[in-house]
């Protein structure tokens, strides 16, 4: 019988294909951007996630931060756009 490292809670597939699987320890190595047993939690950049600025967007890999709050942007949410404004969302153009 084949014991592995841990499986994503919902897809059950060994580290969520986001990490290497430690086949001595069974423990998962996550990819940047990726946290939790199996590797299934995002983990955006900035603490908290986004800086509490934006949203977590785990469809990217890694994990990047989307729909920052006016004056700032960037993949953390962490980039000043304080005199003006980020056209179009989520593009990383400060247009003054």
């Amino acid at each position: 019988m084949h014991i592995g490292c841990p499986r994503n809670p919902v897809t059950n597939i060994e580290c969520s294909k986001r990490g290497d699987c430690d086949s001595e320890t069974r423990t998962c190595d996550c990819d940047a951007g990726w946290m939790g047993a199996a590797c299934h939690i995002p983990d955006c950049p900035g603490d908290p996630d986004c800086f509490g600025r934006g949203t977590c967007d785990q469809t990217t890999s890694p994990p990047l931060c989307k729909s920052c709050q006016a004056g700032w942007m960037g993949p953390a949410c962490n980039d000043p756009c304080i005199n003006g404004k980020q056209t179009p969302m989520d593009s990383g153009w400060c247009i003054f």
